[in-house]
Parts: structure tokens; sequence; C-alpha cells
């Protein structure tokens, strides 16, 4: 089985990023394993977050701003990509403690872990 990742920014409450929430930053290759490890690497601009039509700044917008990780089942060329689970990363305990840099492992949660469809 092939899996990959796809990432994206996501505001809280009303707020919206830049781009788009859930708009697709980047992809990782796709894996063929059965415990799949990416050694992924993207440097991102930091979005513009905002609220009704006003811009939050930074360090306040850190706050309001989350990495969501999506992990995919790669389809065949017949058939769709299936999400498997997601990662929320949020990015105001890392400005907080100086870190400039995500790195590590994180824990997918799938559909029924949540308790709600993550494809919504």
């Amino acid at each position: 089985p092939g899996a990959f990742v796809s990432y994206a920014w996501r505001c809280s409450d009303g707020y919206t990023a830049g781009t788009g929430d859930h708009d697709a930053l980047g992809y990782t290759q796709v894996v063929s394993s059965t415990s799949p490890t990416w050694g992924h690497m993207i440097e991102l601009e930091l979005p513009e977050v905002q609220k009704d039509r006003g811009e939050i700044s930074y360090p306040e917008a850190f706050r309001k701003l989350f990495l969501d990780l999506s992990v995919w089942h790669a389809g065949k060329a017949s058939e769709e990509d299936a999400l498997i689970g997601t990662a929320e990363l949020a990015l105001a305990p890392l400005k907080s403690a100086g870190f400039a840099e995500i790195d590590g492992y994180f824990h997918i949660l799938s559909e029924q872990d949540l308790g709600r469809d993550i494809e919504t």
C-alpha cells in the first residue's frame, strides 16, 4: 500500500488564512510501506490571518493558525485517493518556545478517533 501526506493552513474561531483554509500547500512523495515515514522538508511563508476582512498581525495570529496534515492512501490510476487520518499542529506553542521549524512524529487520528467526518 502507498501513502502520502498533504498539508494546509487552517485557522480557528472564524479566522481565515490568506491562502484559503484547507487549500493544499503541498504533498510528500508516495511511500509504499505498512508503517510509512517521510523525510519531507519544505519552507513555508506564514499566511495573512484575517477576520471580517481585517488582518490579524503576528504574534497574535499564531494563536489562531494551525498546520493540518492529512495522510492519504494513494489510489491506483482508476481509483481516488482515500483519506486515512489527520493531525493538527498548533503553531502558538512553537512561537512561544522560540522554535522556527516543525520536526517530529505526529499522532494521526482517524474519523473514528475524532468521532466525526474528517472529510468535511
